[in-house]
């Protein structure tokens, strides 16, 4: 919960979610670009799912931030923000306490 109240108040959740599970179709192929939702871990990392615990009013306040950043996985966003807010940009580990 720290890690998206933390890409939310950096204004940065559904960017992290969009970067993780979307990719565009490579320039120059016959059919028109658009994004494609899919996992997109980087080659030969595998996606590690960050399991939570929610009470019923944690997971009504997950839905209505998924439904305010038009996202529709709590995976995904849990992930990401989970991600984002324990690792620098070079993968590197940040010392941070959660709660």
């Amino acid at each position: 919960m720290d890690a998206i109240e933390w890409a939310l108040d950096e204004g940065v959740l559904e960017h992290l979610v969009r970067r993780r599970t979307s990719r565009t179709r490579p320039a120059g192929g016959r059919f028109p670009g658009r994004r494609i939702g899919r996992s997109r871990a980087e080659e030969g990392v595998s996606r590690v799912p960050w399991p939570v615990q929610l009470d019923t009013a944690q997971h009504d306040v997950l839905t209505e931030i998924m439904a305010e950043v038009g996202i529709r996985h709590k995976s995904a966003l849990i992930g990401a923000a989970v991600e984002a807010y324990l690792f620098d940009e070079e993968g590197e580990e940040i010392e941070t306490e959660l709660e």
